[in-house]
């Protein structure tokens, strides 16, 4: 029969297997050669024995030499500074660490934090030391997924630049995450492109690209990233087997590349965007000899869906900043552009369409184009459609726009799209000004050519006659016509030759110092001489004058053509009056007649080319409209300015100021 004291040692020894069995931790008792005592099911289970008796049966040595033993930063841990190691040595409460086990069959790693206590026995000896590690591995993971998604989280906002984001994605989970990672994307024609390849050996990421070049993934594979594309669902292997690379290889040759990659284990996961998968991520175990279980796929969609966010972004931002650089471009561009919707309403209103209009977009913008434009819907259809935008591809019609401000002359043109019609338009209305006085010019050269012609040509003929004799008088005033309507002629033909000089750019200046009292005078001589009935000029100088910097033979050219447009002008008769004045750095030359005069809506324009105030010649006044624009041309040449000024009354006054030679 057992003592009462037996039975108590086999009890409280069965308690102590009942807590050991039950606590979490795993603990096992070694002694100092090595050789297990005790251990309980969690210590069999992180060590990777089936059981507790069989763990027991294995010398320590060889437990651990199924583990590469590292600190927390992945550099190896000396086995001798385990705590374990550090009891029996009769440390008696040697520090707790916290380690990482890499199981050197799998490649898996676990984490652990491990103490221990020495055991001595009656005489105060170590025998033996308790060793207890508890497996913190999915609080590690979850720590190291939190800071890696932290991180991809600093990325998404760092950057919105797609290629950039996702480069800067892929290379995050090098080597956090796996050896490899590859993203692909799905290409406009449905066909996969490797966007990224992401590895810590460059030359190796070099030698992918070529690899993923040579032998793309197909759009419909069954599995792989075809598969995820096409069903949005990721895909685990944990562990590659070669009838996997047997099924996956192309050829021969890509059958060895695959093998030679030595993978352990793989993921790929979508990409989500707004219309399906937006492309893959793949992430590849390989040299670091890790597997993947669920924990780390929930990592790499977590990571991917982060990825997808950042896609929309950099999408986003992408087209914002090409409206963005076509609004900058519109807000330049010298063409008015407007877009009308498919309602009629303006959305767009450039600068230059309201520069050219004097229309503001606050005025336009919102409302349907022919509220702000009058005459829109009978101008409209006559505008020709283009289908596709390119220069010199669609018609172009130039149209009358009948505006608040009068009416404009603009050449149109448009193309459709799904969201409405796009115009861009020129303002003409210049052009055809100019176009018009041409059409004046050639109208009133003919008339100012024939007239002259026609009295030489009469006057030649009757010269010329041998039925009757002429008198002396009558001869002398034949050949006074000849001679005055031969230098009306040359006038005619020397203003269209020095306007074709002026626009040539073949015009020569001799700009020197002159007397402009002297060439003034010279100038109102010879005017005098053929002055009309009823017209004076009246000539007012100082004393003395500075000398005037310019070329003398154009300065008399623009004096004497607005001496002869003030009498030209002055059919009624009256003085013209000539005054030179020095002003500070300058010398005013002033004609004032007391003519026609000019209207002030017509001032700013009598100096263009081809203007003539009078063109219907109601008055009677001839010219082509050269001689003005030829005055303007040499005076700004010579680095000088030209105006007019005409008040209420009748006449109107001409000056153009040249700069004194220094």
């Amino acid at each position: 029969m057992e003592s009462p004291l037996t039975t108590r040692a086999q009890d409280q020894g069965a308690l102590l297997e009942t807590i050991l069995t039950s606590v979490g931790d795993g603990i096992i008792v070694f002694t100092r050669d090595g050789r297990l005592q005790h251990a309980n099911e969690p210590a069999a289970q992180a060590l990777g024995a089936a059981s507790v008796a069989e763990l027991l049966e294995t010398p320590l040595r060889d437990i651990m030499e199924r583990f590469d033993v590292m600190d927390e930063t992945g550099e190896p841990f000396p086995i001798e500074a385990l705590p374990g190691r550090l009891a029996l040595t009769g440390e008696d409460e040697p520090p707790s660490v916290t380690l990482r086990f890499r199981i050197r069959a799998t490649g898996d790693e676990r984490w652990s934090v491990a103490s221990a206590r020495p055991l001595r026995n009656g005489s105060g000896q170590v025998e033996a030391a308790i060793s207890i590690f508890r497996d913190i591995t999915h609080l590690k993971r979850a720590e190291e997924a939190q800071r890696f998604l932290a991180e991809a989280t600093e990325i998404l906002n760092r950057s919105l630049h797609l290629d950039e984001m996702l480069t800067s994605f892929a290379q995050l989970a090098v080597p956090t995450l796996a050896d490899w990672c590859i993203v692909h994307g799905r290409g406009a024609d449905g066909a996969i492109e490797p966007l990224v390849v992401a590895h810590a050996d460059g030359e190796k990421v070099r030698w992918a690209e070529e690899l993923g070049n040579r032998w793309p993934p197909n759009s419909d594979d069954e599995t792989g990233i075809g598969a995820v594309l096409r069903s949005g669902a990721s895909q685990l292997y944990p562990g590659i087997t070669d009838e996997m690379l047997l099924a996956a290889a192309r050829d021969d040759e890509h059958l060895q590349i695959l093998r030679s990659l030595e993978m352990k284990a793989v993921m790929t996961v979508p990409i989500p965007g707004q219309d399906g998968a937006f492309g893959t991520m793949t992430f590849v175990a390989a040299e670091s000899g890790r597997r993947y279980d669920e924990q780390d796929l929930e990592l790499a969609q977590e990571l991917a869906q982060r990825a997808g966010f950042a896609v929309e972004n950099a999408r986003l931002y992408a087209k914002s900043e090409e409206r963005a650089h076509a609004a900058l471009v519109l807000s330049h561009v010298d063409d008015g552009v407007f877009l009308v919707d498919r309602d009629g309403i303006v959305r767009l209103w450039n600068p230059a369409a309201e520069t050219i209009t004097g229309i503001a977009p606050r005025n336009i913008i919102g409302r349907p184009v022919h509220e702000a434009i009058p005459s829109w819907a009978a101008v409209e259809p006559l505008i020709p459609i283009g289908e596709t935008p390119g220069a010199g591809e669609n018609p172009v019609q130039a149209v009358p726009l009948e505006l608040e401000a009068g009416e404009i002359w603009v050449s149109l043109s448009r193309v459709g799209f799904e969201e409405g019609t796009v115009y861009a338009f020129r303002d003409l209305t210049a052009e055809r000004r100019v176009d018009e006085m041409k059409a004046d010019f050639l109208a009133t050269a003919s008339h100012e050519l024939r007239t002259p012609v026609a009295a030489v040509y009469g006057a030649a003929m009757t010269l010329m006659r041998t039925d009757y004799v002429l008198g002396e008088e009558a001869r002398t005033r034949l050949l006074e016509i000849i001679a005055s309507e031969s230098d009306r002629l040359t006038r005619i033909v020397d203003d269209v030759l020095w306007a074709s000089r002026v626009d040539s750019g073949r015009l020569t200046l001799a700009i020197d110092g002159f007397d402009a009292a002297q060439l003034a005078a010279g100038i109102i001589a010879a005017a005098r001489a053929h002055l009309p009935a009823g017209v004076t000029i009246a000539f007012e100088a100082p004393k003395s004058l500075p000398p005037v910097a310019g070329d003398p033979d154009k300065v008399r050219q623009v004096l004497a053509n607005l001496l002869d447009n003030a009498v030209k002008y002055s059919p009624d008769g009256g003085e013209v009056e000539v005054r030179l004045e020095a002003q500070p750095g300058r010398m005013r030359f002033s004609i004032r007649d007391q003519g026609l005069g000019v209207p002030l809506a017509e001032q700013a324009r009598i100096f263009e080319k081809f203007y003539r105030l009078d063109p219907q010649l109601t008055r009677g006044v001839g010219g082509t409209g050269l001689g003005l624009y030829i005055c303007r041309e040499l005076v700004r040449r010579m680095g000088g300015r030209i105006w007019v000024a005409s008040g209420e009354g009748p006449g109107s006054t001409f000056f153009f100021e040249l700069p004194l030679a220094t």
